[in-house]
């Protein structure tokens, strides 16, 4: 856009905001009288107007409170004389309006009346003539539209072209109609374009080849009419060059020029001449021309540079070539620097592919980088020591703080090798050496240098401090070297036995019997009662003795040891006793198993007291203690069992025959006590309970004073002393941050334990109410982020892992130890703890699996089984087989109520078989398919008819039993199963009840069964096991029953009358028939007419082989259908005499080996047997 546009655009974006501001000023009206309701005009916001306002053309409306329209016009309204003198000027105007005291404002554009003048349009024909006289010259008004163009001139040989305003002939300049008179333009010329005509195409040349361009066509131009050439700017527009992934021609060509080649028509050649790349001109086509544009082959500059950026070498390489190697300079070289090519065209490190291909101009320099060394440190075992080793510059120190590694008892330094030459170093020799090919020639191959850890032992000196009873301060020392044996009996032996000194009284002493103090012990330390600082006698002075590592540095030159004497300690002095739980007063000898100890000179561990505590569950042990034997004045009594060849002296003390003795004569030897008069009796001996004090309950040290006589009295061993224990109690409660995730097919919680309640007072055999604590201490929970829950508490388990014991409400315990109880909470919007689910398809989700998460089968547990209404948001509709079938592993399991989803349609394969419900089951009243009224599940089915699926066993329907069985089609499989409450059946009471699926009634408490005719199936081992079934009936069933095998097994009923019938029949239906070992020929009772499946009963006792068994229905008989299977042994034969059709089922005959009938009946016989599977079975008539 030119500057002469840019200005006028922005004239014309400010008057439009002029007039939109002028317009909000005009767009205002005021009413000051109550009954006006409109002023109006029909005349727009904005009135263009030239010259002149004309009120009487301006037409108003007024408009009453009645709705009364008066028409107006300009001139019956008032207006102000400035608002009409401003009209007769030129400009904006905002005029008001007033009539009846009311205003209305119109906008006005007053423009100035432009002037009018004519003047003439002159046409050069320009070498051609008018038809027309004076059609040179047109005359034309100021501002008038040119609406056809002037007449066409004529030329001979030639053809007109158009009108220009002069000579150069623009295009853009043309006239072309209609066209709006400027008074800046009043000639036009005439433009001819010659007939006679000339072809001119383009070709390019690149190197000698010489092709067409596709996107030029062949161009036909009048003789003499000129053409600019095509420039490089166009071409792309053309596809003059290619560029694509294997070549860019605008890379790989340099445009040189135009080859023009202009055919001569007097000499049959071509006339050739060259424009070069920045020719502009146009050219003039006068005969048949070609225009060639000529390309050749970049050449592309390679420049190698120094570190300076000074030219070192600048190689010319054609487009696509690479430069040969000898061509590239060599990489000068810098003393403490790496150096290497750096493509800086590509402002990335070179390689030698920069310059195998080269298609552009390429700038490679020189760089240096200075030279890094690695100085590393190794310990003694060659191990990189990556603390201290680093990497430094060229011409650095390596600095300080390059410590030796510390090891104890060892001075360190550094060594370096060179050449097989080891220098040493001090660690702050280091400091200073600066890092150079001169002092470490190594540095310019491999860049690095190492330093490795060596070690010099120490020698230290060792004092022995010995402190006897008979004397103290007595002190050895000696020299050794690190890790040397300290040897300190060595200098017990070698030295000090020999040593002398003077005693207190001036008698001489020289050295002790040490075989005294043979368990003695040497310490590291003065305080030598800690067992902790013993040190062993063959113990190496070194760090490898964790007695001396307590108390580091070993930098010290001097260490001190410290005997301490201690005289031979008999352990099988010592023994343990109890109080005996009935009476805490009388002491009872303690067994190995009862009280487990370990001993250890005079340290007494105490390993274990479980079997000990069997007897206190009310108590726990407080301290340990014995009874020592005291004097009458409660001096510790020193005495020993008598023995005889023993030399005892005045004042020693024995024990004899239940009393004590001490002797007060000098020396006795073989006169026992009570025969010798110089052994006096002692009275008022008695012992004194001491405690023993010690830090740790189960450890204590038994020191001179503990010691005991051989043979010790039970009353010198050491028992426990008791106290009351107190039981503590904890509760812990869940609390959940967000809701559970998915995972797997089942919702896992996230949760954290918080200590909710803690009792440390309670004592033995104390009654916990677990109701009230849990009332009182665990209220419902709820998610942080508070999201709505419905959380239901599973129990108080003993484990985190709630795989233990667990309490609910209605438990108590009288505790007799300490318990830790765990809440378990399940929000039911998630449905029960265990539930695994999987997706059917988007919009259906099943129940497959139903996993506890408990770990015993023997505790009961109390269950509120809650199958929620989607899982992933989708709905939940499917009950899969086998979901539930772990609750028949899990028989501890009891499910107290069952709430099924919202959108369950399908239950496979009874799958509630495996369930038993105690008190209710639930689901949405919006289910259509299933529904639970009176507690009771039932399935809708077609007809306003349905299925009772399952039935709480806890719940009373006797009341209203007419209700239960209305509309009821079918009893489903375990419908009834152990259902605990009073019940009765007579089935023609409930006539739309057609079948009792399989274990309907398994294990229920039914007492009477009335079978009715409306029956058309009755499951197999319907009321199996229903112990209190005392009474069935049914009546004479006129058409066939379906009727199941076992299906009374168990019963009362049953074993009544298998004891006093062999054929247990009720109404025309046998039930079951009795064959023993014995039986040869069973006839069946005429009434039966059907035969239920399995029916006849082989009585097997201890192997006994039966006869050969033959079934007989005389021609009187009723039979008219069998069973399935009824035959559960092989019969030798069947004989059926009667002449009714019998309805056979495929299995009815199998392990019959012959059938006798009639004559008459072997072909109705024989037409059968293609439906049996004994389809080969002899027939004979009989």
């Amino acid at each position: 856009m030119n500057k002469k546009k840019r200005f006028l655009y922005s004239i014309f974006f400010i008057l439009l905001i002029s007039i939109s501001m002028f317009l909000f000023a005009c767009n205002k009206g005021t009413s000051t009288q109550k009954d006006l309701l409109l002023l109006k005009t029909d005349v727009s916001q904005l009135t263009f107007i030239e010259d002149e306002v004309h009120l009487d053309e301006i037409a108003f409306e007024y408009i009453d409170i009645n709705g009364n329209v008066i028409e107006l016009n300009g001139n019956d309204l008032e207006i102000s004389e400035t608002d009409r003198e401003s009209l007769n000027t030129p400009g904006f105007k905002s005029i008001t309006f007033k009539y009846n005291n009311s205003e209305h404002i119109v906008c006005f554009l007053v423009q100035e009346k432009p002037t009018i003048y004519n003047y003439n349009l002159t046409f050069d024909a320009n070498g051609g003539f008018f038809s027309t006289i004076n059609a040179e010259t047109l005359s034309i008004t100021s501002g008038e539209i040119l609406r056809s163009p002037p007449e066409t001139p004529v030329r001979e040989g030639y053809d007109f072209a158009g009108w220009y305003p002069n000579y150069h002939f623009i295009e853009s300049d043309k006239l072309i109609t209609p066209y709006k008179i400027s008074p800046e333009v009043t000639s036009f010329v005439a433009k001819w374009l010659s007939t006679k005509r000339h072809e001119v195409s383009y070709k390019k040349q690149q190197g000698e080849q010489i092709s067409n361009i596709k996107k030029i066509d062949n161009m036909t131009i009048s003789d003499g009419e000129s053409i600019h050439l095509i420039n490089k700017n166009e071409f792309q527009d053309y596809d003059i060059l290619i560029k694509n992934n294997s070549v860019d021609e605008y890379l790989k060509y340099n445009f040189v020029g135009y080859k023009i080649e202009t055919f001569d028509e007097s000499t049959g050649e071509n006339v050739v001449k060259f424009l070069p790349s920045n020719h502009t001109d146009a050219i003039e086509i006068s005969n048949k021309t070609t225009i060639i544009l000529v390309f050749e082959i970049n050449k592309y500059d390679v420049t190698f540079t120094d570190d300076n950026n000074v030219e070192l070498k600048k190689i010319k390489v054609e487009y696509g070539k690479k430069v040969n190697t000898e061509d590239i300079p060599e990489k000068p070289s810098i003393t403490g620097y790496e150096t290497y090519w750096f493509n800086k065209t590509l402002n990335k490190d070179y390689r030698v592919e920069d310059i195998e291909n080269v298609t552009r101009n390429i700038s490679i320099q020189l760089k240096k980088t200075i030279i890094r060394i690695t100085v590393n440190f190794y310990d003694e075992d060659n191990i990189k020591l990556t603390n201290i080793s680093n990497v430094y510059e060229y011409g650095k120190s390596i600095g300080a703080n390059k410590t030796v590694p510390h090891k104890n008892g060892y001075d360190g330094k550094w060594r370096f090798n060179v050449n097989d030459i080891d220098t040493f170093y001090e660690p702050v020799q280091l400091q200073n050496l600066i890092l150079n090919i001169a002092l470490y020639p190594q540095i310019e191959s491999s860049k690095q240098i190492s330093f490795y850890a060596t070690y010099t032992k120490k020698r230290y000196t060792l004092r022995f401090h010995y402190d006897l009873p008979e004397q103290e301060g007595l002190i050895f020392e000696k020299e050794i070297e690190y890790g040397d044996r300290i040897n300190a009996k060595a200098t017990m032996n070698s030295n000090l036995f020999a040593l002398k000194y003077v005693g207190a009284s001036g008698q001489y002493f020289s050295g002790y019997d040490f075989s005294l103090y043979k368990n003695s012990t040497w310490h590291y330390s003065i305080d030598k009662t800690n067992p902790s600082t013993i040190v062993n006698d063959n113990h190496s002075f070194d760090d490898q003795n964790a007695i001396l590592n307590q108390n580091p540095p070993w930098d010290r030159s001097v260490y001190d040891f410290y005997f301490n004497p201690i005289k031979e300690f008999n352990e099988s002095n010592i023994s343990f006793s109890y109080p005996d739980p009935e009476n805490f007063d009388v002491l009872l000898l303690a067994s190995d198993d009862i009280i487990k100890v370990e001993i250890s000179n005079s340290l007494v561990k105490i390993l274990n007291t479980s079997k000990l505590m069997e007897y206190y569950p009310r108590h726990t042990i407080d301290k340990w203690a014995y009874n020592e034997t005291v004097d009458i004045d409660d001096n510790k009594l020193i005495y020993q069992s008598y023995k005889n060849n023993y030399k005892y002296f005045r004042d020693d003390v024995v024990y004899y025959d239940a009393k004590f003795y001490k002797l007060s004569s000098d020396e006795s030897i073989n006169n026992a006590p009570g025969v010798d008069d110089s052994w006096e009796i002692l009275s008022g001996i008695k012992t004194k309970q001491v405690e023993i004090s010690s830090d740790d309950l189960y450890k204590f040290n038994l020191n001179e004073k503990h010691l005991f006589s051989e043979d010790p009295l039970i009353n010198n061993s050491i028992y426990p002393i008791f106290k009351e224990r107190k039981f503590s109690l904890q509760i812990y409660d869940q609390t959940f941050q967000t809701t559970p995730i998915a995972t797997n097919g089942r919702y896992i919680y996230s949760y954290e334990f918080i200590k909710k309640y803690e009792n440390l007072d309670y004592t033995y055999d104390d009654e916990i109410n677990f109701n009230s604590l849990i009332n009182q201490y665990l209220s419902s929970q709820e998610y942080s982020d508070g999201t709505v829950s419905n959380f239901e508490l599973m129990g108080l388990f003993e484990d985190k892992a709630f795989q233990s014991v667990s309490y609910n409400r209605t438990s108590s315990i009288n505790i007799k130890t300490d318990i830790k109880l765990y809440a378990k909470w399940i929000d039911l919007n998630f449905g029960s703890d265990g539930l695994v689910f999987s997706k059917i398809d988007n919009e259906t989700a099943a129940l497959i699996d139903f996993e506890p998460q408990i770990n015993t089968l023997n505790t009961k547990i109390n269950l509120n089984l809650v199958i929620p209404n989607f899982w992933q948001e989708t709905k939940v509709k499917v009950i899969k087989q086998n979901a539930l079938k772990n609750l028949i592993k899990y028989s501890n399991i009891e499910i107290e109520n069952f709430t099924l989803p919202e959108f369950l349609s399908e239950i496979e394969n009874d799958e509630l078989k495996n369930i038993k419900v105690n008190n209710s089951i639930l689901i949405a009243n919006t289910n259509t398919k299933f529904n639970v009224e009176n507690n009771i599940l039932y399935e809708n089915i077609e007809g306003g008819q349905r299925n009772i699926v399952k039935v709480p066993i806890n719940i009373d329907i006797m009341g209203n039993i007419a209700q239960v069985f209305s509309n009821v089609y079918s009893i489903n499989s375990y419908a009834f199963a152990n259902f605990k409450n009073i019940l009765t059946l007579t089935t023609s009471d409930h006539p739309s009840l057609k079948f009792i699926d399989d274990f309907a009634f398994f294990a229920s408490s039914i007492s009477e069964f009335s079978l009715g005719e409306n029956i058309t199936y009755l499951g197999h081992h319907a009321f199996a096991n229903c112990e209190n079934l005392d009474q069935v009936e049914s009546v004479m069933f006129s058409d066939k029953i379906d009727f199941g095998a076992n299906v009374f097994e168990n019963t009362k009923w049953l074993i009544r009358e298998r004891a006093s019938h062999k054929q247990i029949i009720i109404g025309n239906i046998l039930v079951e028939s009795i064959i023993n070992s014995t039986d040869t020929t069973i006839e069946i009772d005429d009434k039966v007419s059907i035969i239920a499946d399995n029916a006849f009963v082989f009585n097997v006792q201890d192997n006994q082989p039966f006869n050969d068994i033959t079934i007989k229905f005389r021609e009187s008989s009723n039979i008219n259908s069998f069973g399935n299977n009824v035959f559960t042994n092989t019969i030798k034969k069947l004989i059926i005499l009667n002449d009714d059709d019998i309805i056979l089922t495929e299995t009815s005959l199998n392990n019959v080996l012959l059938l006798e009938t009639k004559q008459s009946r072997v072909e109705y016989f024989n037409m059968q047997l293609a439906n049996l599977e004994n389809s080969t079975l002899p027939i004979v008539g009989v």
